[in-house]
């Protein structure tokens, strides 16, 4: 590719690392510390909500309201995991993208595709925060957040 390509942002091994660490501390280290800091009878179903977000997603916002939690901890407890999980799919596409062929190629057809929509393109992930929500109840939250994200850098480029 030319000198601005997706090749030219590699990451190293312990970027890539300390990206995966970020993700693991943004999804289950910052719910952890909230579930302490929630009364005792609240934390059990708090870590029930925390333990539903992988499988049922979304909806576990509505597990947490009925399990009579605040519906702004049932929120974060579904966030935080989702927010882990798109930090970790944009960590191993720049990873893999300057290593792999195929990686590169996907990157770049969405990145093709994004530029169809300006706004997409200059605002990001901000100004289509209704999409995120509504991609997430069909498609896990995290994937949805990461797709829209991809052809966003995540450093500047020289």
């Amino acid at each position: 590719m030319g000198p601005a390509g997706p090749t030219d942002q590699r990451i190293t091994g312990n970027e890539f690392l300390s990206w995966m660490a970020a993700s693991v501390i943004v999804a289950l280290v910052i719910p952890g510390l909230l579930i302490l800091l929630l009364p005792s009878d609240q934390r059990a179903h708090a870590i029930a909500v925390l333990a539903s977000v992988p499988i049922i997603e979304g909806l576990s916002i509505s597990v947490g309201i009925g399990l009579g939690l605040d519906p702004w901890i049932s929120l974060a407890m579904t966030v935080f995991p989702c927010m882990g999980i798109a930090m970790s799919v944009m960590g191993a596409l720049d990873y893999f993208s300057g290593r792999s062929e195929r990686a590169t190629r996907f990157r770049s057809r969405v990145s093709a595709r994004i530029d169809k929509w300006p706004r997409l393109r200059r605002y990001g992930v901000v100004s289509n925060f209704l999409f995120i929500i509504v991609a997430g109840i069909y498609i896990a939250p995290g994937i949805a957040l990461s797709l829209i994200h991809i052809s966003e850098p995540t450093r500047p480029t020289t």
